[in-house]
């Protein structure tokens, strides 16, 4: 797909936005943004760190699709009628959505409320301007409204639920 560029020897991969794309709010500073994420270089005894490499994964993604894709869309459907076109928003959603639950469950862990990567963020002292980048928000009043939550209380209320003490 047009919309991404792997770096010399898989290094790094830059995701750009697909021309024609219109975003939820088109008035958004970061309609063009760019996204470069680096490979993961890890050496030949910790295989592991590769299973987490995102530009691996894309290559992948793109190696394993391109035998029936139909689209310039970086994610298309993998099966049905849809084989090839493009996933919609609702359909990507619900991949993440399972894909953080397998990875919780699959420690035994909850899986945390979708919410609180932002709040987490937050609390963690990433800058409002950095999370309306990530996220693409045109106000503070989305970030403020639906995702500004109170973190350490979400926190002991989590570890209670998993029979752990929250550390004060």
């Amino acid at each position: 797909p047009s919309c991404l560029e792997f770096g010399p020897g898989n290094s790094k991969v830059i995701l750009k936005t697909r021309h024609g794309y219109v975003p939820k709010v088109p008035s958004t500073p970061f309609r063009a943004q760019v996204i470069t994420l680096s490979a993961l270089l890890s050496s030949e005894e910790d295989q592991e760190l590769n299973l987490l490499c995102p530009v691996r994964a894309l290559r992948t993604y793109i190696e394993q699709s391109a035998s029936f894709r139909q689209s310039e869309q970086l994610f298309v459907c993998f099966g049905g009628h849809n084989k090839g076109h493009p996933v919609t928003k609702q359909r990507l959603s619900r991949w993440i959505v399972n894909a953080i639950t397998l990875a919780y469950s699959s420690l035994g862990l909850l899986c945390p409320i979708g919410v609180c990567a932002r709040s987490w963020a937050w609390s963690s002292g990433v800058s409002i301007a950095e999370i309306f980048a990530v996220a693409g928000w045109a106000s503070p009043s989305t970030f403020t409204r639906f995702y500004n939550m109170d973190v350490p209380a979400l926190q002991a209320s989590v570890l209670l639920h998993n029979g752990a003490t929250p550390v004060h």
